[in-house]
């Protein structure tokens, strides 16, 4: 019996993570069983639907006082493995030219704890035999399941690699601990874009050979809707994402720079999080100001919802303006439905948004700089895209049904070797 044992961060509770939602289909047409590990804490038990062969198992990685006490003896216990990956982290530390701190040292002996915790937990409810580990993101399952294969190369795992698990500059310090003992050990590792790839083979060149790319994809649209881009007003645009703490999707900018726009539009935001108030709070500002624009929140949608949006709502171009990013899924939806796109030149967003399907800008930018740029864009470009010639780039790179199967025979492969 082939079994797949898949660690993500919440799904699937909450409302996070709903580009994995579209995989998981396509996993159970290759796998017998699959088991979801989620470190989903709260008290929440209502789960999104899964297929009858998908059962999800909740744990913890714990960071309290009795767990730091017991981290020595944990760590004891898989003594060579961490002896290699203090190694490997030493390399790496030295490649970087990292100036190594006490905010260093505390990053590395949380992750490594959560790694400890994680390897355990594997080892206590699980065999190596007949069992591929696929971690969502190049976390601490990640580093759990490189300590287990470091002892014992039987565990087979593999991990895909987005963007703040990848990228050391969007910490603080700008430091991911571990990383190159990930790459070492794991049977794989998959970024979700060329960008990642690229990111990690500058950073460790003799392990290039063990960074790959696998992309996401988004299902087909089961309809599209009515209207012609120069004949519907007022002019509608979206950003879609979550409104994290960090403000990493600016959203606070678009607000700002939408003071300075001097057309009918509607701007909808779909997504929620820590900066919703707030950003609700700039927009009720803004339309006071700015009375020719109108802005909706819709609050956190499942995927399909999303599809159904678009299906029902003609959009004139969908906003990425983020710091910093993996690659938006919420972009290749867009594209999906041959909507044009603008966005900043952060992470793999240049792999989605170029000459065919959109306008790719500087990441830099002011409220000013940003509102021209968007009245440019929104009054002389987006008109004039050719929608089915962005349809057809999404269905060469992000179809989903194209790269999952991709995806799935690259996990196939794995446990058949």
């Amino acid at each position: 019996m082939k079994q797949l044992v898949l660690f993500s961060s919440h799904f699937p509770f909450g409302s996070g993570e709903t580009f994995l939602e579209p995989e998981i289909p396509c996993l159970c047409r290759a796998f017998d069983r699959i088991i979801i590990c989620t470190e989903h804490h709260n008290d929440e038990t209502t789960a999104r639907p899964l297929p009858d062969k998908c059962q999800v198992v909740r744990y913890r990685t714990d960071s309290s006082a009795a767990d730091w006490l017991r981290l020595p003896w944990l760590a004891l216990s898989f003594c060579r493995s961490c002896c290699k990956a203090l190694q490997a982290e030493r390399k790496a530390i030295k490649d970087a030219g990292i100036r190594f701190r006490i905010r260093h040292l505390q990053r590395l002996l949380h992750d490594l704890a959560k790694g400890l915790q994680t390897a355990r937990f594997i080892r206590r409810h699980f065999k190596a035999e007949d069992t591929l580990f696929y971690t969502y993101w190049l976390k601490a399952p990640a580093l759990g399941l490189a300590l287990l294969h470091a002892r014992n190369d039987a565990w087979c795992g593999v991990s895909r690699a987005h963007g703040h698990d990848v990228y050391a500059e969007v910490h603080q310090p700008a430091y991911i601990p571990f990383q190159r003992f990930k790459v070492m050990q794991l049977n794989g590792v998959h970024c979700v874009s060329a960008y990642g790839r690229d990111y990690l083979c500058r950073r460790m060149p003799d392990l290039s050979d063990r960074v790959h790319v696998s992309r996401l994809g988004t299902p087909a649209p089961e309809s599209l809707p009515d209207g012609c881009p120069g004949e519907v007003r007022p002019l509608h645009i979206v950003t879609c994402s979550n409104l994290p703490a960090s403000d990493v999707k600016r959203i606070p900018l678009l607000i700002a720079a939408l003071h300075h726009v001097r057309l009918p539009l509607v701007w909808t935001h779909i997504g929620s999080g820590p900066m919703l108030a707030a950003c609700q709070a700039g927009a009720e500002s803004l339309q006071q100001q700015n009375p020719q624009i109108t802005v909706e929140f819709t609050g956190q949608m499942t995927n399909r919802d999303i599809h159904r949006y678009y299906a029902s709502h003609f959009v004139h171009a969908v906003l990425n303006i983020s710091r910093s990013e993996g690659i938006p899924v919420a972009l290749m939806e867009a594209v999906s439905y041959g909507i044009p796109v603008l966005a900043t030149d952060a992470g793999g967003n240049r792999e989605v948004c170029n000459d065919t399907t959109g306008r790719l800008i500087p990441v830099e930018q002011t409220p000013e700089s940003l509102a021209g740029v968007l009245t440019a864009f929104l009054t002389g470009e987006a008109d004039r895209f050719d929608r089915e010639a962005i349809r057809q780039y999404w269905a060469g790179h992000f179809s989903s049904d194209r790269n999952f199967r991709a995806w799935t025979g690259v996990l196939e492969r794995l446990v058949a070797r």
